[in-house]
């Protein structure tokens, strides 16, 4: 639970420059073949699978990839799961495709765990 540092304790920085700016950094992702999930900025979630996660996220951030996600931007990658095959990939893709928007909630906020292989984050896509 977030607790904010004590007065005493905090100090005031200025505002980072340009040159001093640091980005955060990216997560690493598996390599393989996974099925994702990402939060678009309507609240709708898009299910998609691949065998490089790391570009295909850089693909949505930089509005390649499919009509859906070009119109309905995402926002974060809220799950993914890691896959030895891509046939087990393409399994899970349409077993969450099919799901309600509840259920893909669920599995979003780490309610609803589907398995060890399964991780559950929230990574900005600006």
């Amino acid at each position: 639970m977030f607790s904010p540092a004590s007065p005493s304790s905090t100090k005031l920085n200025p505002a980072p420059s340009k040159q001093n700016a640091r980005k955060a950094p990216s997560p690493v992702f598996p390599e393989g073949w996974c099925t994702y999930v990402l939060l678009c900025v309507d609240g709708s979630y898009y299910v998609g699978l691949t065998n490089e996660l790391a570009q295909r996220i850089r693909d949505h951030s930089s509005g390649k990839g499919p009509a859906y996600t070009k119109t309905t931007k995402p926002k974060f990658l809220v799950w993914y799961e890691s896959h030895a095959a891509q046939e087990s990939a393409t399994a899970r893709e349409k077993q969450l495709k099919g799901w309600s928007r509840n259920k893909k909630q669920a599995v979003a906020r780490g309610v609803l765990r589907l398995g060890p292989a399964t991780r559950n984050l929230w990574v900005p896509l600006d």
